[in-house]
């Protein structure tokens, strides 16, 4: 039932967000820039051993939740083909996710992307999909993003996992090729608010 293939995949994704970027200050209610979204994924990564397969942080199946919802927000960012200059993702955004443990299924989106320096984005959104099986999540990912000025439909397996003792936390990814024969990889990230 589990693609191992694909939760395997989820790490090197968000390994990527572990190399991110430099952080960059800002305050008030100004929309985060990529540098910053860059820097909370990899503050993520480090949290919840990414780097090394998340070892002793998934979360146990016997703690899942089976009852109510948990709200999480974080980050997704999207590669597509070889990336920035230094093999990042061209783009990051804001991950908004619930997972309804009452009927198993998790929901959610990434938007509100941000670009690398030397790339630009008009945005879009992507919107995730999947079932909660156990401790594990298997769906899909669907939707747009500008990078460059070309949209990319992203429409592709996802898969992810629960982390921490109570499920605080959520890792997932995707990977394939969009509309336009490009290969994409997108991984997402959050912790309950």
């Amino acid at each position: 039932m589990n693609n191992p293939k694909l939760i395997l995949s989820a790490v090197a994704i968000l390994s990527i967000a572990a190399c991110g970027g430099g952080g960059s200050s800002g305050g008030g209610n100004k929309s985060p820039s990529y540098n910053q979204l860059m820097a909370e994924g990899a503050e993520f990564a480090r949290e919840y051993n990414a780097l090394n397969g998340f070892r002793n942080e998934l979360t146990p199946v016997s703690l899942m939740p089976t009852t109510g919802k948990a709200h999480y927000s974080g980050v997704g960012a999207v590669k597509v083909n070889a990336g920035t200059a230094d093999g990042r993702p061209q783009v990051a955004g804001r991950a908004r996710l619930t997972a309804n443990f009452d009927d198993s299924r998790l929901s959610g989106n990434v938007k509100d992307f941000k670009a690398a320096s030397g790339h630009s984005t008009t945005g879009g959104e992507v919107r995730i999909r999947g079932d909660i099986v156990e401790n594990v999540i298997l769906g899909n990912s669907r939707g747009m993003v500008n990078i460059d000025g070309r949209d990319h439909e992203i429409d592709g397996e996802l898969a992810g996992v629960f982390l921490d003792d109570d499920a605080d936390a959520i890792a997932a990814a995707s990977e394939g090729f969009t509309s336009r024969g490009d290969r994409y990889s997108l991984g997402v990230t959050g912790e309950t608010d």
